[in-house]
């Protein structure tokens, strides 16, 4: 049996945990533009409110309502911040190119949409 040391056992939390905590506790509120689900929604925490930003081809009337990175390339990120509050990235939807970008990680969501290119009538 090895015995262990005394001094291993201590009633302090390391400075790195208490760290940790603070950045958990801030990351559970307001808006999280990370959803693994989609990158189009964004979700109010800690109500678990859910917005979600479709790209719709008006001329026929269909919608892309989930964005993932894959291997179609569909979605092509351009920035995404460390703690989740900002991202930008471009989706391709049929022939539709949309530039998205989300503000967030506070109680503030700002969404901007640019149509990029559009081939034929969008």
């Amino acid at each position: 049996m090895v015995a262990l040391e005394p001094a291993l056992f201590t009633t302090e939390i390391a400075t790195e945990e208490l760290a940790r905590i603070a950045n958990a506790e801030k990351l559970g509120r307001g808006w999280g533009l990370w959803n693994h689900w989609s990158m189009l929604d964004a979700v109010l925490l800690p109500e678990g409110t859910k917005l979600t930003a479709n790209i719709c081809r008006v001329s026929t009337a269909e919608c892309m309502d989930r964005a993932v990175i894959d291997e179609t390339f569909a979605v092509l990120p351009s920035i995404i911040a460390y703690d989740m509050s900002y991202m930008q990235y471009y989706a391709v939807f049929q022939d539709v190119n949309v530039s998205l970008t989300f503000s967030g990680g506070n109680e503030r969501l700002l969404v901007a949409a640019e149509l990029v290119s559009c081939a034929g009538n969008c």
